[in-house]
């Protein structure tokens, strides 16, 4: 379906199959996205702030340039998406599935992520301060250069191995560290952590 430019505000699309539809520049603030297929949409320049798409299917989808200021995304499968110059801060990202998700220097300050599954997920260069992180699963993520300055990291029996960082990466402030399970010796010895 092409959508493009069309005002859907406050629309009620719950489980709607909506699989590589054309929502370029739509207005969809408000509207009610939970559970729908999005797989392949485009979404480049649409506006979601403050939309439910609590367990919405984005598998793939393409979300450049998208507002999702207050978007309620919780559950839902972002495996593989691709989002650039979008903002997500404050967004609920909590039990969202963003494995290998292309976030690359995205702003996700203050973005609750707890129980994400960020597993190879590309982070480089994003914006981490003041996100909740508790129980994310980071295995293989790419966290080269963001900002993590005041994160919540409680990661318990997460599994963080095999996460990939650079000397760029700073850790100033993050919290929970010390309790993370399979901590790499390296990022140990860099921390000072014994």
């Amino acid at each position: 379906a092409d959508l493009s430019f069309a005002n859907l505000s406050g629309a009620d699309l719950s489980g709607a199959n909506l699989v590589r539809a054309d929502f370029c520049d739509v207005n969809l603030s408000g509207a009610n996205l939970s559970g729908a297929k999005l797989s392949g949409a485009n979404l480049w320049d649409a506006n979601l702030s403050d939309a439910n798409l609590s367990r919405a299917y984005l598998h793939r989808a393409y979300l450049g340039n998208v507002h999702l200021s207050g978007v309620n995304l919780s559950g839902a499968d972002l495996s593989g998406a691709s989002s650039n110059s979008s903002d997500l801060s404050g967004a609920n990202l909590s039990g969202a599935n963003l494995s290998d998700a292309d976030l690359w220097f995205q702003n996700l300050s203050g973005a609750d992520l707890s129980g994400a599954n960020l597993s190879g997920a590309n982070l480089s260069g994003a914006n981490l301060s003041d996100a909740d992180l508790t129980g994310a699963f980071l295995s293989g993520a790419f966290l080269t250069g963001p900002y993590l300055s005041d994160a919540f990291l409680l990661l318990g029996d997460r599994i963080i191995g095999d996460i990939e960082w650079d000397e760029n990466t700073k850790w100033d402030n993050v919290r929970g560290l010390d309790t993370a399970f399979n901590l790499p010796e390296a990022l140990r010895q860099q921390l000072g952590m014994q």
